[in-house]
């Protein structure tokens, strides 16, 4: 019993897929005459109606199983919640709306957040159907053959929703097409209006007005901006005109932090190579007992041990002059071992000599350092000699070919002296340097975060002027608003300087950045308040001669548009471009031609020739928008008779089989 009723409530879940795409596609196109958009609200209110009887027979089949089977009765309750959350219902009653207002195409739009929702759903009653399968089988052949005309029906389905797809993207090229017919139009008009010498403003009404209001917007944040920054730098200017050498107490903290870091990895080594010369001297002792005096000769072990495979090997024992085995490395061995020893402290010299140079260095510099303590610049002196004694005492060691373990424990002892007074000399300014931030923040009372804050307006500001001159209609507006743009971007710069400089108690430095900052949104100012004048003069011959150069940048635009919907309306694998789009891009890139030409001759003055280019530039126009129309009467056929009618006749066949399978599960 509950198997029967499982297939039945998700038969009637299938249904309302394809119940959405058929009542959709038979809203579009042509069809929209055929079926009253009345009657396709009524189906989206009757799918929403089954939705809801799926739901009330889900809950009270999972109540009825629950005892038997708590964990399909699970999730069918979790279908039931997925049903009372989700926005199905609500998206079914907006395409009702919709579809009432005859909105087609708005109406489709929304097909796909119908079919997640209700994919969300059959998701999880499909969970229990495939989960119980082998169940299902075992009980009976009918639901097996259920199952298998589900599985069927799915993958019609999933192949008809693959087509709506399709079908929505040649319906989004249809929209672009009609927009860009649109655009097209209104160039016209204004190419029309020019050529007949109307007045450029009434034909881009908005156009003046629009830039007026970007230079005015822009003025008055150049003008904000440099007042704050004026009170800035007075209260800079009361500040005692000092200069705190925090930066250069910082810079000199951290060259100690890793020069500690650098000596500590050296006084280890020095250890280690102090460990290995100990035990190379204890293995040689060890075995000098028994090695040959010099010169001695040893006797030939015969021909047993010539050759033998094991002779010379990293593991091999090595043989006194009797040929007796001894322990311990081979020969071979420790002459590999002392050459790797002697590398090894070849480098760690060369190491011990550049962390002595750098300390040297580093104590030359904390001496010219008037904020460092006495005893500070003292300890770094220190700390310079004893790396440099350790340094001789490794060298020495090396130049006598023979290291002993006290050289090197003596130059680590150095080694680790000169830590610790490169460690008391590092505390010591640090300590001088919080000192001095503390004083430097107490005294700027917050002049440096006001100073960052002021300069992410400052950048804001330079940003929406640089937006708007990329918008401007005239060249006055245009030059006006990017060099403004421009000066508010050095200003911001300054502005950075000017904190930098503040935080590290350079307040001179600090105070000539903010100087700078305020010259620079002056000049801002000053550019855009020119442009508002040039602007404003412009000539009704400079007006004519904008606007042309307005309209000649559209049809550029316009013709890369017809050029990116040639590989939106072409079929998959086709390559043969469209004949009305082909027209369109070749007409338009001939337009824009002309109207640079008459562009340029309204310029220089030549009337005559700016009319002649003109009207060339407006039968090119004509020529786009008759291959446009070309184009969206083909696919429009395209969409009436390939796609809508296919779909429609696959989706009635869908309906179809979706009842009788819903019959069979009852």
């Amino acid at each position: 019993m509950k198997t029967l009723s499982i297939s039945t409530i998700l038969s009637a879940s299938v249904i309302l897929k394809p119940a959405i795409v058929l009542l959709l596609l038979r809203g579009i196109g042509d069809a929209q005459e055929a079926v009253p958009p009345g009657e396709l609200a009524e189906e989206t209110r009757q799918i929403r109606s089954e939705l809801k009887d799926v739901g009330l027979k889900l809950e009270r089949l999972a109540k009825k199983i629950e005892p038997t089977e708590p964990e399909d009765a699970k999730r069918m309750r979790e279908a039931v919640d997925k049903i009372h959350r989700s926005d199905l219902g609500r998206v079914l009653d907006d395409i009702s709306a919709l579809l009432l207002k005859s909105s087609f195409v708005e109406a489709l739009g929304r097909q796909d957040q119908a079919l997640e929702e209700l994919d969300a759903i059959l998701a999880i009653l499909e969970r229990t159907q495939f989960e119980s399968k082998e169940d299902l089988e075992q009980r009976s052949k009918d639901v097996k053959d259920l199952l298998q005309a589900a599985r069927e029906l799915s993958k019609k389905q999933e192949g008809l929703l693959d087509k709506t797809k399709s079908f929505l993207d040649m319906l989004n090229a249809l929209k672009e097409l009609k927009d860009l017919k649109g655009d097209l139009s209104r160039m016209a008009e204004q190419q029309s209006g020019l050529n007949e010498g109307k007045d450029p403003e009434k034909l881009d009404p908005g156009a003046q007005e629009a830039d007026q209001n970007a230079l005015k917007d822009a003025l008055e944040a150049a003008s904000k901006l440099r007042a704050e920054q004026e009170k800035l730098n007075e209260k800079r200017a009361n500040l005692p005109q000092e200069k705190l050498p925090i930066g250069e107490l910082k810079d000199l903290v951290q060259k100690m932090d890793a020069l500690l870091e650098e000596g500590q990895k050296l006084a280890d080594d020095t250890k280690k190579a102090g460990a290995q010369s100990s035990e190379l001297q204890d293995l040689a002792s060890a075995k000098g007992s028994s090695q040959p005096k010099a010169g001695q000769e040893t006797k030939d072990t015969g021909p047993k041990d010539a050759g033998s495979k094991d002779a010379g090997s990293k593991d091999a024992k090595a043989k006194d002059p009797t040929g007796e085995p001894q322990e311990g490395p081979s020969p071979v061995e420790m002459a590999r071992r002392a050459e790797a020893a002697r590398e090894s402290q070849g480098k760690l010299g060369q190491a011990a000599k550049d962390l002595a140079q750098k300390l040297k260095e580093l104590a030359q510099a904390a001496a010219k350092e008037d904020a460092l303590p006495r005893t500070a610049k003292d300890d770094a002196a220190s700390a310079a000699e004893k790396a440099q004694a350790a340094s001789k005492e490794i060298d020495k060691q090396a130049e006598k070919g023979d290291p002993s373990q006290a050289s090197f424990e003596n130059a680590a002892k150095s080694e680790e002296g000169a830590l610790s007074d490169l460690k008391r000399a590092r505390d010591a300014a640090a300590r001088e340097l919080a000192g001095l931030e503390e004083k430097n923040a107490s005294e700027s009372a917050g002049l440096t975060q006001e100073q960052g804050m002021l300069q992410t307006k400052t950048d804001e500001a330079s940003e929406k002027t640089s937006s708007s001159a990329s918008k401007a209609s005239s060249d006055p507006a245009k030059k006006a608003l990017d060099k403004g743009s421009k000066a508010m971007e050095e200003a911001s710069k300054a502005m950075d300087e000017a904190a930098q400089a503040q935080k590290d108690g350079d307040r001179p430095r600090a105070q000539a950045a903010g100087e700078k900052a305020r010259s620079e949104l002056g000049k801002a100012e000053a550019e855009l308040a020119q442009g508002q004048k040039a602007s404003a003069e412009r000539s009704a011959a400079e007006k004519a001669a904008e606007l042309q150069k307005k309209i000649a940048k559209k049809a550029e635009e316009a013709e890369e548009r017809a050029k990116e919907l040639q590989k939106k309306v072409r079929k998959k694998g086709e390559e043969k471009p469209s004949p009305g789009l082909e027209k369109t891009q070749g007409a338009l890139s001939k337009a824009g031609k002309a109207m640079q030409e008459a562009s340029s001759a309204r310029e220089k003055g030549d009337s005559e020739l700016a009319k002649k280019k003109g009207e060339e530039a407006l039968q090119e126009l004509a020529k786009a928008q008759e291959g446009l129309d070309e184009e969206e009467k083909d696919h429009l056929e395209r969409l009436k008779k390939e796609e809508l009618k296919k779909s429609e006749s696959e989706q009635d066949e869908l309906a179809r089989l979706t009842k009788e399978l819903a019959k069979r599960a009852k």
